[in-house]
């Protein structure tokens, strides 16, 4: 399954507190979509691929170095293109 909607790359460590049931105290918001796709299935792993400042135009121009990430999108999974919110890299989690 494939869905494609802007959000926000602060959404993605909350959502998947939530997900695993771990306190974490953000001002950013779970993403619904992520959470309702992950509850139909109940995973019992969860792959999360982040392609951080090389950003979408990375994602499809690479698509055949990228196949195995590709086919897993393609065969059930969901991807987003995350607002950049920084405009360096640094460590998101510690």
């Amino acid at each position: 399954m494939f869905f494609m909607q802007s959000l926000s790359l602060l959404q993605i460590a909350p959502t998947l507190a939530d997900f695993f049931g771990v306190h974490l105290n953000s001002q950013a918001r779970s993403v619904e979509q992520i959470l309702r796709f992950a509850y139909s299935r109940k995973p019992q792993v969860v792959v999360l691929v982040v392609i951080d400042s090389l950003d979408f135009r990375f994602y499809t121009a690479f698509t055949d170095d990228l196949s195995e990430i590709h086919e897993l999108v393609k065969r059930d999974g969901l991807l987003f293109e995350c607002e950049t919110v920084s405009s360096h890299t640094t460590p998101a989690f510690v």
